[in-house]
């Protein structure tokens, strides 16, 4: 599944959100090692009842490819805008980050961040 538009961002949050509009939400970039898999694994295992809660935003098809043949649900981004150029080295995980976390709220919902790792 890729989130192409803000509409598709809107009905994949509000199916995901509890009644109260409330979702954990994070981002996820695949390393070649796929240590951030373990990381995932563990905390999805964590979060226990609330992980059908969760918002998990790979930063491509790649990422979202590994997190769901672990049978962890994954959304391509498609939708936010590009990185021009490089922030602290972090690449484009941290814009695509605040990026939806933006639009997430511009929507009402109510979100936890949290990092697998």
């Amino acid at each position: 599944n890729e989130l192409r538009s803000i509409s598709d961002l809107r009905r994949v949050a509000a199916a995901i959100s509890t009644g109260a509009s409330e979702l954990i939400y994070t981002t996820v970039s695949m390393d070649s090692s796929r240590l951030q898999l373990v990381m995932l694994r563990q905390w999805f295992g964590n979060l226990g009842a609330a992980a059908v809660n969760t918002l998990l935003i790979g930063i491509d098809q790649v990422t979202c490819a590994v997190a769901r043949n672990a049978s962890l649900p994954c959304f391509v981004d498609g939708l936010a805008p590009k990185l021009r150029g490089r922030q602290n080295n972090f690449g484009p995980q941290v814009l695509i980050k605040w990026w939806y976390g933006l639009q997430l709220l511009q929507m009402e919902h109510h979100i936890i961040f949290s990092d697998p790792d």
